[in-house]
């Protein structure tokens, strides 16, 4: 019951519903959202696709314009005015009839959820033990998504565009009591705040281009470049590589989004037994290995297995990449724009996957991962070094005092 009253602690479900029930919420629904385009507007995939690429890109540029200063601003009129800004924008998409009108509306409630994300990412940051709150955050993410996997599916069938819509305005107003109680910086006091104080003498946007922040940075967009880039082709390789029917495969993606409940889990338990830095080794490299295995298999129980086995490892990666993340800068600005990162990493893997596949076949798609998995480990080791360092000598620096007082 312990890990029950955790979830449902203001410190937590504040962060959720600005990270989840906001901020990542387009990204719960893309598919649902990538076929509602095509279907609502009678537009090709690629037109659908741009769509999306603009609503993404207003994500990722405002999230990356908030995130050096978010420790300065109002958070909490931020949040709220972010949130209006995904409403209307939402709104607005019901209400055109057309793709290119659509264009605007999509903008809109693309820095809408930017800035919300980046807001949500920074509180957390300011947690005494963010990793920990990530971790939980995290959890209660999976069951919205798992929700969202079961209940946007029927409002799409009925009412297409306006459906999938429909549900993400009722999530964000829904979502709108726990982000009242989005707290200050100067309001992160007593057992949940971190104790740190705002480093000074260092202007806040050259801060995202110390070698500590691009790492971290680095390190998220290549490990979802490297995601985003297998699921793109998951449904073609079950498909029209495997000879899965349609019914079968929707069965496998099904226990694939149930079984994301337990990457948080396992790491929530695990991280009591084994350090930070080693889960995060890990669980790049199994993610990595096991969607490599799903881009090269031949075999329909090996790659339902693997499919299945994903998502765990996807979360569990997930939660391990944001803690860090959000140890690296107490402000929160390097956690907010690592948001950004995510969100630029959705644009970029589809343009890289389909030149892997065009080069090389299936082949040349297994050689673009087994690319990015390395890159994402070089970024990860720097930050566990920097991130390392940086503790060893606050510690030095805290000890002369102490022996002082």
């Amino acid at each position: 019951m312990k890990i029950f009253e955790t979830l449902t602690s203001k410190n937590i479900l504040m962060p959720f519903a600005a990270i989840y029930g906001v901020g990542l919420a387009p990204l719960l629904v893309l598919p649902y959202l990538f076929s509602a385009y095509i279907t609502s507007f009678a537009i090709s995939e690629s037109a659908a696709g741009l769509l999306v690429t603009y609503n993404l890109t207003a994500m990722c540029l405002a999230a990356f314009a908030v995130a050096p200063v978010v420790h300065r601003l109002p958070r909490r009129p931020l949040v709220l005015l972010g949130t209006a800004l995904a409403v209307l924008g939402n709104i607005g998409v019901v209400m055109v009839n057309d793709s290119a009108s659509v264009i605007l509306p999509l903008l809109l409630s693309g820095i809408g959820y930017g800035v919300v994300l980046a807001v949500g990412n920074a509180v957390v940051a300011g947690y005494e033990d963010p990793e920990k709150t990530f971790d939980r955050v995290v959890l209660l993410g999976t069951v919205l998504f798992i929700a969202l996997l079961v209940l946007t599916p029927q409002f799409a069938s009925r009412f297409a565009l306006d459906g999938v819509m429909l549900v993400l305005i009722v999530l964000h107003l829904l979502c709108l009591p726990w982000l009242m109680a989005t707290p200050e910086q100067r309001d992160l006091v007593g057992e949940g705040a971190s104790t740190c104080t705002p480093q000074a003498g260092k202007r806040s946007y050259l801060f995202l281009l110390t070698p500590l922040s691009l790492a971290v940075l680095a390190m998220v967009l290549f490990y979802f470049i490297r995601d985003t880039m297998i699921w793109m082709y998951a449904e073609r390789i079950g498909v029209h590589r495997l000879g899965f029917e349609p019914g079968g495969l929707g069965l496998i993606f099904g226990v694939h989004g149930a079984t994301s409940l337990l990457g948080p889990l396992l790491l929530i338990w695990a991280g009591r037994r084994f350090g930070r830095s080693a889960l995060l080794m890990f669980g790049i490299l199994a993610s990595g290995g096991v969607t490599l295995a799903v881009s090269q298999t031949d075999s329909q129980w090996l790659y339902g297995g693997l499919v299945i086995a994903w998502s765990t490892l996807h979360f569990f990666t997930y939660s391990c990449l944001m803690g860090v993340a959000s140890v690296a800068d107490k402000q929160g600005r390097v956690v907010a724009a690592a948001g950004g990162a995510v969100m630029a990493a959705n644009g970029i893997a589809p343009v890289v996957a389909g030149y892997s596949v065009e080069w090389g076949g299936y082949a040349g798609l297994g050689a673009g991962l087994v690319l990015f998995v390395g890159l994402t480990l070089i970024s990860a080791l720097y930050v566990i070094y920097r991130v390392g360092k940086a503790a060893e000598d606050a510690q030095g620096e805290a000890s002369p005092q102490a022996g002082e007082a």
